[in-house]
């Protein structure tokens, strides 16, 4: 598993890019997004963090917690949620990004993401999910 391949000082590392998710300044707490999204899928920690940053204050730290939870393989309920949430945004690129997720997990056959985008009036090609 992921253990095998981090080491110690790895795990300092994602510590500290996980205290820069709250990070006064925004572009910092973009980048620690960046830098943690490979493990978003392997670490319940990082998964959290980047989840929870969905709810910042920041819109382009909001894009960059939809982009990373878009690369992760867990469409769990929650995922799907916040993204269902954030389609209603105030800012049009966290809409569309959200939307851009919500779509990818669609078409890996991901059925509560293809409702979410029903129900929020996307109607998509016909072919557009096959």
């Amino acid at each position: 598993g992921l253990a095998a391949i981090l080491t110690p000082t790895d795990y300092v590392a994602i510590g500290e890019m996980l205290i820069c998710l709250n990070d006064q300044h925004q572009l910092v707490r973009v980048e620690a997004i960046r830098a943690l999204t490979p493990l978003v899928t392997h670490s319940p920690e990082v998964f959290a963090g980047i989840l929870s940053s969905v709810n910042d204050t920041a819109a382009c730290v909001r894009v960059a917690s939809v982009i990373a939870l878009s690369q992760g393989e867990k469409h769990s309920g929650q995922v799907v949620q916040a993204l269902h949430r954030l389609l209603f945004d105030a800012n049009s690129e966290v809409q569309h990004e959200s939307k851009a997720a919500l779509i990818k997990f669609a078409k890996q056959g991901d059925s509560m993401s293809s409702q979410v985008l029903l129900q929020s009036g996307y109607t998509p090609k016909i072919s557009a999910w096959h």
